[in-house]
Parts: structure tokens; C-alpha cells; sequence
């Protein structure tokens, strides 16, 4: 996704809670409290509000999520998940891997396949380049604390570094979907199961 695309999706406030709306209840609204989804909108304070017919709780799109007690506007956020979704920093071992399979191919003598050897050497370069890269972005961190966290993001961008353009739309819907935690609990180092 380029810039001008993100701008043109997701560039007013209202576009960004629209989005935000579909990721969070795209089969339509479901109240958090009950699971009712006959409900009523109203707006105030210049927020739309989401009232459920059945237990009458109230809520907006962003309570609940990763967004709940920010100040920032979500256009704020909308940018701030592009720039982590298509920052080429993460992806910079891939780049490496693939110079170096592509260009730096090696004659061995062997009783092994050579593509069993080529498959070999790929993932030991990207192992070697994964450590590089979180050695270099993550200076100073307890491996051993954080190191599950540090390798799922490297999982999850592996799994979809193909997908680029999709990135923003799956971040955007995980976020609506995680509960708001303490700067104490994300320092804790657990991996949410």
C-alpha cells in the first residue's frame, strides 16, 4: 500500500472509524456486554455511541480495543500502523537472503541434492540475517524476557512478506480485537495465549 493509498482510505476521521467499525463487527454490531445486536446509535460529545436494546450498556468503536483511552486521533494511529506494516526495516534480513541465494550460488561437491543444499543455506542465511536485524532494531533486550515477542513479529511479517498491501487491514483488525493492557503487563513479557 503506498502513502497516497492510505491517505485516500483512511485520510478523515470518519473514514478511519468506518474502518475501524467493519474490523471490529463485520457482521454488524454486537454488544460487548451481552452479545445482543439490536441496538441504537446516537451521537454526543462528538462521538457515535452504540446503545444495545437488551441490557442497555453503552459503547463506542474504540472502547474495549487497543485504541480505548487514547487521545490520538485514529488517524493518528491509521499512520502509525502503515509505517509499522510496510517499514522495510523488519523485512531488511529478506532483502539480504535473497542477494545472496540469488546471486552468490556456490558449486559443492556432495552426495546431497543441490537443492536440498540451496534450501540449506537460505535458512541459515536468514537465520543468521533475522539475529543481525533484531540485534540491530532491539539494542539492549533480554532475549530471553522478550525473545518470544521479537520472533513472532519476525513469524508473522515472514508469513506474510508476500502480502504487504494487506498488512494494514490485518494490524487494523487485531487491534480491534485486543482489550487495552498496562505498560506493568506488557513489560511482564508474557505472550498472550
Amino acid at each position: 500500500m503506498s502513502l497516497s493509498e492510505l491517505i485516500e482510505r483512511f485520510g478523515t476521521e470518519a473514514q478511519c472509524e468506518a474502518a475501524l467499525e467493519r474490523a471490529r463487527w463485520p457482521d454488524g454490531f454486537v454488544c460487548p456486554s451481552c452479545g445482543g445486536r439490536e441496538h441504537s446509535t446516537f451521537l454526543a460529545d462528538g462521538r457515535k455511541y452504540w446503545q444495545c436494546s437488551h441490557c442497555r450498556a453503552q459503547t463506542t468503536v474504540r472502547s474495549g480495543t487497543l485504541f480505548h483511552s487514547s487521545k490520538l486521533p485514529l488517524t493518528k494511529w491509521f499512520q502509525a500502523i502503515y509505517l509499522v506494516t510496510q517499514n522495510k526495516n523488519g523485512l531488511a534480513c529478506f532483502a539480504s537472503a535473497g542477494a545472496v541465494v540469488a546471486e552468490h550460488g556456490a558449486i559443492i561437491v556432495s552426495p546431497h541434492r543441490s537443492s536440498d543444499l540451496g534450501v540449506f543455506d537460505w535458512v541459515n542465511t536468514f537465520i543468521a540475517n533475522l539475529k543481525t536485524a533484531i540485534d540491530g532494531t532491539y539494542h539492549h533486550f533480554a532475549f530471553k524476557k522478550y525473545g518470544t515477542r521479537y520472533l513472532a513479529e519476525a513469524q508473522y511479517r515472514v508469513n506474510r512478506r508476500f502480502e504487504l498491501r494487506s498488512l494494514v487491514d490485518r494490524l487494523l483488525w487485531t487491534c480491534a480485537r485486543t482489550i487495552p493492557c498496562s505498560e506493568d503487563w506488557l513489560r511482564l513479557g508474557l505472550v498472550r495465549g
